[in-house]
């Protein structure tokens, strides 16, 4: 029999993914998951088995024990709050003792969480990558793989990418699903002592959230996920193709075929990411709807108990609370920030704020000191400042991405990149200048930004979006401002009623008096 007859004995052909027409995808949960578990559990029975055993123990363990810390810090914060809303002094004090050693304790851990999850990411993918090679080139697979048509696409990206992609993706959905059961169980267990109805009441909540998500979205969506990966894959094999037989197309004037073949193979790329983008859209429609809803729904049922004294108020607060100042011009509303800044020290009285690192303030007017773009997002970050990055120095395309977010998408490629250097105050308008401010604010993740008339300058869409971007940080955030449409990004409200006196309404409350006075666009002329 000839070599092309002969059934392929390879283990490369044995761990193959076979091309599926992407019309009728086999992509369910059950059928894909024993494919994955055989592909996954190689690593763990082989001879590098010790080394994958123990880098899989010691990311549960720490998992476990980053649970463990986030609990304790739950009550840490908890004791913050009850004991400021009493004025107790001294239990204050006890409680910040107590949030100091869990920190100390936890920033060293979840750094470590965090490497061990990488090198086992890197790990997995090393000896995975070097178990294809070995089985592609033995007994002459990769000669028989591409005598036989249609049994495997593109196996040179499969290997150089789609490896590192599963054990990325199945290190972060495995490690996910690990914390998040630990997480059920703990935080299961303190909301019981608060009230059982809250636990039933969440995994209800959770379960049809999830089965929406899963069976609504998640298989289409996985199944566009693997058809535009084989679309890239042809689309990249033809350009290859054309690179290595560039003369014999040459001589046959084959360019005009070539290009129709390429340009194939790209529309039907663009027709899936088409219908990826169509569907993530829908799918972000339904996870902002959710998600909005899980800050009303526990409140609504803790609230009636808070009201009642059975619970104090650190159990049921949360963070990202934010606040709008209102009040006609000159009334002291600026310099009430001014004041919170340091900036102002004329006059009597004590004013209680986080520590300035802690703190993010945005003028009405922007500073665009002299550099390229990229120190202009970074800033105030830099050499000899306070400020620093709260996690990692943000790549390009960070940066990139929360330039979209504040609807200036082609700002780098406009200026020639990231690092172009202009004087920014002339090349940008205002309203720019504003956008790339808010910028800075969302880049440096602070604990409590104020915000002076920052977003005076932007139209309403665009302010609407800044404001929304800055709410799915876990920030809270102070705003002096005069629109009505802000009063629909701050959960409280302080008014000057006159006289130097001022009044706190929540939102809705503000909102209700308003309609009675029959109030539209601006809150003061």
């Amino acid at each position: 029999m000839d070599d092309e007859k002969k059934p392929l004995r390879s283990p490369a052909m044995q761990i193959a993914v076979s091309r599926t027409p992407v019309e009728n995808p086999d992509r369910s949960l059950l059928r894909v998951f024993p494919k994955w578990l055989k592909v996954a559990k190689l690593w763990f029975q082989r001879e590098d088995k010790r080394k994958a055993q123990a880098f899989a123990f010691a990311a549960v363990l720490l998992a476990a024990a980053t649970t463990y810390l986030l609990l304790r810090i739950s009550y840490a914060q908890a004791a913050f709050q009850t004991t400021m809303s009493k004025r107790d002094e001294e239990g204050f004090m006890k409680a910040v003792k107590r949030f100091v050693l869990i920190i100390v304790m936890a920033c060293p851990l979840f750094a470590t969480a965090d490497w061990v999850e990488q090198r086992l990411t890197l790990e997995w993918r090393n000896w995975l990558t070097s178990y294809l090679l070995r089985a592609y080139f033995a007994d002459r697979a990769f000669f028989k793989l591409k005598q036989q048509a249609g049994s495997l696409d593109n196996p040179d990206q499969r290997i150089c990418d789609d490896v590192p992609a599963f054990t990325d993706a199945s290190t972060k959905l495995i490690m996910s699903a690990v914390r998040q059961l630990l997480n059920c169980i703990v935080f299961a267990g303190l909301l019981w002592t608060v009230t059982p109805k809250l636990v039933w009441f969440l995994f209800v909540y959770a379960g049809v959230g999830t089965y929406v998500t899963t069976s609504a979205f998640g298989k289409r969506l996985m199944q566009l996920h693997f058809a535009t990966v084989q679309r890239e894959g042809d689309l990249r094999f033809d350009m290859v193709r054309t690179r290595e037989n560039a003369e014999s197309i040459a001589f046959y004037n084959g360019e005009v075929r070539e290009v129709g073949v390429a340009s194939r193979c790209l529309q039907n790329l663009v027709a899936i990411a088409r219908l990826r983008i169509n569907w993530s859209a829908c799918l972000s429609l339904w996870t902002n709807c959710y998600s909005y809803a899980t800050i009303l729904a526990p409140a609504f049922i803790t609230a009636p108990m808070y009201f009642r004294g059975e619970i104090e108020f650190g159990i049921i607060s949360q963070a990202g609370n934010s606040l709008l100042i209102v009040g006609p011009s000159g009334c002291g509303k600026s310099s009430m920030l001014r004041a919170i800044a340091g900036l102002w020290t004329i006059g009597n009285g004590e004013i209680e704020c986080p520590p300035a690192e802690d703190m993010f303030f945005l003028p009405q007017q922007p500073f665009m000191p002299l550099g390229t773009l990229r120190q202009q997002l970074l800033f105030p970050s830099g050499e000899g400042s306070a400020w620093s990055m709260r996690t990692h120095p943000p790549t390009d395309a960070d940066l990139r991405s929360l330039l979209d977010r504040v609807q200036l998408p082609d700002l780098a490629d406009t200026v020639g990149g990231l690092d172009t250097e202009l004087e920014w105050s002339h090349v940008l308008s205002l309203g720019e200048q504003q956008r790339l401010a808010f910028l800075r604010l969302l880049l440096h993740e602070p604990a409590l930004a104020f915000l002076d008339e920052a977003t005076g300058a932007l139209d309403s869409a665009t302010e609407a979006s800044c404001y929304k971007a800055l709410q799915k940080h876990s920030t809270s955030f102070v705003s002096v401002g005069h629109r009505m449409q802000l009063l629909d990004y701050h959960t409280d409200v302080l008014h000057h009623v006159g006289n130097g006196q001022w009044q706190h309404h929540t939102s809705e409350q503000f909102k209700r008096q308003l309609s009675l006075q029959n109030s539209a666009g601006d809150l003061f002329s």
